[in-house]
């Protein structure tokens, strides 16, 4: 995540870009975060052994960053990982055959690695930060016109901002998603109504745009979806 300094000096530039967003723009930089985090993940497990024996350790990748990585990473430098991988679960199963199989629980051993996910626990803190940044930019007047102007944060994102909050400043997040969730199921509907060949031409830009809204609104950005997944 940027520094505090750098955050400071984005301020207004997010205000901004608040206003103009048509997603969720807590997961438009959450999810620049995690690009940027990822853009040199490769590089770090192929050049530092020590990394690399950290994120090969059974459980420090989640099948889902597992995944995730495979997408970002040429197939020599995650060979690398994968070798560390497999060799450590070839350990921990030969392990687990020779001790007393029935005191332990094989499924929290090999299966249920999200909780050890090092990709996950960084997402995690990373948001956090996120959170306690936009609760400080709405708490500014500038920033709570901005909000207002825009479409809002996801569903999950604008829970996170409300709990903890004062009841009016409550109220207001809470009205402001539930005008944009109406308004974006209007869209839907109008979409769908002309989404043909011949009534093509009529769709408004809410209207054109309302799927890919409706999916991010509810679910949050791609990838980020997991997260939801707690």
């Amino acid at each position: 995540m940027d520094t505090p300094d750098v955050l400071e000096t984005s301020f207004k530039d997010d205000l901004e870009k608040l206003t103009e967003s048509r997603h969720c723009f807590f997961c438009t930089k959450l999810w620049k975060d995690m690009l940027n985090f990822y853009a040199h993940l490769p590089y770090d497990l192929v050049h530092d052994a020590k990394k690399r024996q950290e994120y090969g350790e059974e459980g420090a990748l989640c099948p889902f960053h597992l995944w995730q990585l495979a997408s970002m990473a040429s197939s020599a430098g995650l060979s690398l990982v994968l070798a560390e991988m497999t060799q450590e679960t070839s350990r921990r199963l030969t392990a687990w055959m020779n001790c007393d199989r029935k005191s332990g629980n094989i499924f929290g051993m090999f299966i249920d690695s999200k909780r050890n996910c090092l990709v996950c626990s960084y997402t995690r803190q990373v948001e956090m930060q996120y959170l306690n940044y936009f609760k400080g930019l709405l708490a500014e007047r500038e920033g709570l016109e901005a909000y207002e102007k825009s479409k809002g944060f996801c569903l999950r994102h604008a829970v996170l901002i409300i709990d903890g909050l004062d009841e009016e400043f409550s109220k207001f997040i809470i009205m402001h998603s539930v005008k944009h969730f109406s308004e974006l199921s209007q869209n839907l509907l109008n979409f769908s109504q002309k989404n043909n060949a011949s009534r093509r031409a009529h769709l408004q830009p809410d209207e054109r745009y309302a799927v890919s809204r409706a999916l991010i609104q509810l679910g949050g950005t791609k990838y980020l979806h997991y997260l939801l997944m707690e």
